[in-house]
């Protein structure tokens, strides 16, 4: 398989054994909410994949519930491809 460059925001395209172009799409995965016990601060884990042989990555992301509804207060990558 040989990597094309991907088009638009639909994905990427790999060229198969047969020389067709077959499309994949990015696509995100996110976990459970995790709450303190006071609720002021939550953590989710979300995984963003691509097309095989292209980038993929895996975060925590962390936030705090102000009057003004819930800020993102940091960011950490576990792994990128």
């Amino acid at each position: 398989m040989n990597l094309e460059e991907g088009h638009g925001d639909t994905g990427a395209y790999i060229k198969t054994n047969n020389n067709e172009l077959k499309e994949y799409r990015s696509y995100y995965t996110v976990s459970r909410v995790a709450f303190s016990k006071d609720r002021r601060y939550a953590l989710i884990k979300y995984s963003r994949y691509c097309a095989p042989l292209s980038t993929a990555a895996e975060f925590f992301q962390s936030f705090e519930y102000t009057n003004n509804g819930w800020e993102c207060i940091g960011q950490i990558t576990l792994w990128r491809s």
